[in-house]
């Protein structure tokens, strides 16, 4: 029964991506200059960019509806028995919480130490995504959930 109610958390991962999306795809609009293929995208909501408050605006369920969508997930991991499919699904969260957290503190600024956490929460971020989706597909093709 519980498990049925946490599908219905599904729907806040959509909305995350969508936010992302539209952030990525309009902030630009209000940024002269931004070239895509040589700037970052944190550079579209950094302080005082042109950019910084459609960012934001667009940006803002990103972080939470992410980590709604995900605790959800967590919550179902109690009946799965899969130590690694578990394990994957735990660092993932804790990605989505370094993500939130840590960009919120560190934004893209002019600042060289902000900048330094900034890149430090991406490395981060993307050292534990990597870890965390090879975890899920060893644990799911370790069961023969995975061909």
């Amino acid at each position: 029964m519980l498990e049925k109610r946490l599908r219905y958390f599904g729907i806040f991962g959509i909305i995350s991506l969508l936010s992302y999306s539209a952030m990525v795809i309009f902030s630009p609009l209000a940024y002269p200059g931004y070239d895509w293929l040589t700037m970052a995208v944190s550079e579209l909501s950094a302080v005082d960019a042109p950019s910084e408050k459609l960012a934001s605006q667009l940006n803002c369920l990103f972080g939470p509806c992410g980590l709604v969508s995900i605790m959800a997930v967590c919550l179902s991991m109690v009946y799965v028995k899969l130590k690694l499919l578990k394990t994957g699904v735990y660092l993932f969260a804790l990605v989505e919480w370094i993500c939130s957290v840590g960009y919120t503190m560190f934004p893209w600024s002019e600042n060289s130490f902000q900048n330094f956490m900034h890149l430090a929460v991406t490395v981060m971020a993307v050292v534990l995504s990597v870890v965390s989706l090879a975890v899920i597909f060893i644990g799911a093709r370790k069961e023969s959930l995975i061909v």
